[in-house]
């Protein structure tokens, strides 16, 4: 009898995949939810209690509550122990490269979901807006009235947001810090106090946009899918250019259960088939391009060899 062996990189590939279709589920359940009319105005603040509380104490609101502070610590602690992991598995001068790396994808990943929010979400998804608003915290206010005075006009989205990009951008880093960890067994970021930590900062998210930002239940619901769907698109673009053409055409089904179920949330239903057939062809075109010649195959080897040596 002849035994299968199953090499290590395609042992991997599958646990991953696994781990990419169970959250992609999760997030088109999130869209489901989201669409139950109930949930379309509803915020924390629909809460009597909570609403005069939240007036009587603003300042104590508006610093606790403040998504930006939690999300740039979550960010700050996992590149201080990105690096130390590199430092440990290689040298300094690595770690710095990489986590210097690992610093741009986030601030492109930032930049990527403001774009997507503000050039394709808004315009084509209903606005939810909810009972009552507070404003955003302190530091979320300091940040705009900075990147207004370098010359970037920042709208005020209060009660106009069709997702919660703040808690898009907290499951793609959660998303990121899992895929790290997978891939690094001693990793300094398995910990579950490390998760548990992280889960908090989840849960403190989104109560802040549900208090602060003029979100509903609906945005939030909404800003977990986009923030799954998002990182997930965006891993297997980056593993289709490198040759492994497996992810992009298991993303097939999902995008069109994404694109079917944001149907629920148009307001325009002609131009979101417009941006659903634009991204079909775009996906369209980069498996054919990745297949003939996918660009980063030799980064790909090299990075492998490395690890090899490690």
């Amino acid at each position: 009898m002849q035994t299968v062996t199953i090499s290590p990189q395609l042992e991997e590939d599958k646990q991953i995949l696994v781990i990419a279709l169970v959250s992609l589920l999760l997030g088109l359940v999130c869209m489901i939810l989201g669409s139950v009319p109930v949930l379309g105005d509803k915020s924390l603040l629909s809460v009597d209690a909570l609403r005069t509380w939240g007036l009587r104490h603003p300042p104590v609101l508006r610093t606790v509550f403040d998504a930006l502070i939690w999300q740039w610590a979550t960010g700050i602690l996992f590149l201080v122990f990105y690096y130390r992991d590199w430092q440990r598995l290689r040298s300094s001068r690595v770690a710095a490269l990489r986590t210097l790396g690992m610093f741009t994808i986030m601030i492109v990943a930032v930049m990527g979901t403001f774009l997507i929010r503000q050039k394709l979400l808004r315009i084509s998804w209903m606005n939810f807006q909810p009972d009552a608003v507070l404003g955003e915290g302190y530091v979320t206010t300091f940040l705009y009235s900075v990147v207004e005075r370098l010359g970037f006009r920042v709208k005020d989205t209060t009660g106009l947001a069709a997702s919660s990009g703040f808690v898009s951008l907290q499951v793609m880093m959660l998303l990121g810090m899992w895929l790290h960890a997978h891939k690094r067994a001693q990793s300094a970021v398995s910990s579950p106090l490390w998760w548990s930590a992280n889960a908090f900062a989840l849960v403190l998210v989104i109560t802040s946009r549900l208090l602060l930002g003029g979100h509903t239940a609906t945005d939030v619901l909404l800003g977990i899918a986009v923030g799954i769907f998002g990182f997930w698109a965006a891993f297997s673009i980056m593993r289709g250019a490198r040759g492994q053409l497996s992810y992009l055409a298991n993303l097939a089904v999902p995008s069109l259960s994404y694109f079917l179920v944001g149907l629920f949330f148009c307001h325009d239903p002609a131009l979101w088939l417009w941006l659903g057939f634009s991204g079909a062809c775009a996906l369209a075109i980069l498996f054919l391009w990745f297949s003939a010649r996918p660009p980063l195959k030799r980064a790909a080897k090299w990075f492998h060899a490395g690890e090899g040596n490690e």
